[in-house]
């Protein structure tokens, strides 16, 4: 069944669908959510690429590594996304960035910041810091 709009994590499932289509610009995995088995044909032929990134941030104590799956290697946005997804924090802009890189309808982004706003109001420890100078960040990234 395809989930409505808005929703949390829409391209869940599709996301090879999406990358082949050209409407998902890049994709991306974590240690403990990997890519799928279903890429590796196309990761194999050289039809999409895989760069590996290691975290210096931990996932419930553990540190993580994660993949971004990309049309080309030397797509200049897998730097801005591997910049953005190393700040440490939670900014609105910088989550409509980083929705915007991965191929996100915004209305989707949207409803993803309210949803992480309200679970903060939910459950005060799941509150995220807000990441200093993120405006600047995101100036010198070019958005």
């Amino acid at each position: 069944m395809a989930k409505k709009h808005p929703s949390i994590r829409p391209h869940e499932g599709k996301e090879l669908e999406l990358m082949l289509s050209g409407e998902k610009p890049l994709a991306l995995y974590f240690s403990f959510y990997p890519i799928p088995e279903e890429f590796e044909p196309y990761l194999a032929s050289g039809q999409l690429f895989r760069t590996d990134i290691c975290s210096i941030f931990n996932y419930q104590g553990k540190p993580y590594d994660y993949q971004i799956v990309s049309h080309s290697p030397d797509d200049p946005n897998i730097q801005k996304l591997v910049t953005l997804k190393q700040l440490n924090g939670f900014d609105d802009d910088v989550e409509r960035t980083i929705g915007k890189l991965l191929g996100y309808k915004a209305e989707d982004v949207e409803y993803y910041i309210q949803h992480h706003r309200a679970s903060v109001e939910k459950y005060p420890m799941a509150r995220i810091d807000p990441i200093p100078n993120a405006k600047a960040i995101l100036q010198e990234l070019g958005f």
